[in-house]
């Protein structure tokens, strides 16, 4: 199933004959050269994904010490707590596996 909103398509090519000055690397090479840069890519959205979480947990964090519940930051409240201490520990272990 190929979706539009994953910007994929199927696309079947029969009885095509692409000139040697226009190959991209070796003939019947191509799906190895294919997934080679798909780990770049997949590496670099996992980086790239793991640096917008940190900004997200910092604004997070801003917003719980600006917001006043009760009378009082709201991060100020055991449970807010431990849902940013939470959410910055499963950052720091991504976050370690990546510089691994």
């Amino acid at each position: 199933v190929y979706s539009s909103s994953a910007r994929t398509a199927y696309v079947v090519f029969e009885n095509v004959k692409v000139p040697i000055e226009n190959l991209i690397g070796k003939e019947n090479e191509g799906f190895t050269l294919c997934m080679h840069n798909f780990n770049h890519e997949r590496w670099m959205i996992a980086v790239k994904m793991l640096a917008r979480a940190r900004r997200i947990v910092e604004e997070t964090f801003k917003w719980t010490l600006q917001r006043q519940v009760f009378g009082k930051p709201l991060v100020n409240q055991p449970v807010i707590q431990e849902k940013l201490a939470a959410m910055i520990a499963r950052l720091e272990a991504c976050q370690c596996w990546e510089e691994q």
